[in-house]
């Protein structure tokens, strides 16, 4: 086991990372998948469907504390688990990690009112139940289940190889192949959507973590509560009260395009003029 530790290289980990994680959640989603389709007992998808779904949603930390353990020991562990309490950071991004997605939606929604669209600018929801949505989604709804894996074990390798922008799409290509089954599954929230159009914003979504990470001193806190709040958007506007309609608009749609293109430039600009935002402790993150 030693020989193997010794000769291992960060590409040979993160493949091997991949497909174990890919391999695991996949089989635990087929049973969901199996049972939606009466393949196997319905039963099980009608009474064990949460359970069974996060079971499959939390293998990319799992495979990160598993493979961390094998390659780096009990000190690796501990300090992957360590990154979860940098939270001594700049308010700012706290604001940013939870505004941004949410801004996204409704800015442009405001610039059309103000341009002379009527779009109901509607908070579905009370403060007490987005709280309550959001401590849910942060302990069942992927964010835990899946950052120790994706920005806490596969993005700092990567970053050790490639520059962050490379690395943000290798991950974002990963992270959305690996969501493929629950477009499949009823009562997953990617049933019925567009995978193309999920792909593309994971991939948007991987360079916007990716920023806050290296901003953050390799912060897993804050790559989890901005999954949280990418997550809980949605319940903002549920009841499908608007969004459904004003995305049909082609003037909506192209302000929340320009909108999102100017957040994602900044980004890469403010990645590629200042490599040194990214702290050598990042980049010791790989060897962790």
């Amino acid at each position: 086991m030693i020989k193997i530790k010794r000769k291992s290289t960060i590409r040979y980990q993160i493949l091997t990372y991949m497909f174990m994680t890919y391999l695991f959640s996949w089989i635990v989603w087929g049973i969901l998948y199996a049972s939606d389709r009466n393949i196997i007992s319905h039963n099980i998808c009608k009474n064990c469907y949460t359970l069974i779904a996060v079971i499959g949603a939390s293998m990319p930390s799992i495979m990160s504390i598993i493979f961390t353990g094998f390659f780096y020991g009990s000190d690796g562990i501990k300090k992957l688990l360590k990154r979860i309490t940098i939270w001594k950071i700049n308010p700012l991004y706290y604001i940013y990690v939870l505004f941004i997605d949410a801004s996204i939606v409704f800015i442009p929604l405001w610039i059309c009112n103000i341009t002379g669209s009527s779009y109901k600018f509607v908070i579905s929801t009370s403060f007490n139940n987005i709280l309550l949505d959001f401590l849910v989604t942060i302990l069942f709804g992927g964010p835990l289940q899946e950052e120790f894996g994706w920005r806490g074990y596969v993005l700092p390798k990567l970053q050790n190889k490639l520059n962050p922008i490379y690395s943000s799409i290798i991950l974002g290509v990963f992270w959305a192949c690996w969501h493929l089954p629950l477009f499949f599954i009823h009562n997953s929230s990617q049933y019925g959507t567009s995978f193309s159009m999920f792909f593309i914003s994971a991939i948007g979504l991987s360079i916007l973590f990716t920023w806050v990470y290296n901003r953050t001193d390799g912060s897993l806190l804050l790559t989890i509560i901005f999954h949280t709040a990418v997550n809980v958007t949605p319940f903002l506007y549920g009841n499908g009260v608007t969004l459904p309609y004003f995305y049909k608009s082609t003037k909506y749609t192209i302000i929340k395009i320009i909108f999102e293109l100017i957040i994602l430039l900044f980004v890469i600009f403010d990645m590629n003029i200042k490599p040194k935002n990214q702290s050598s402790n990042i980049k010791n993150h790989a060897n962790v």
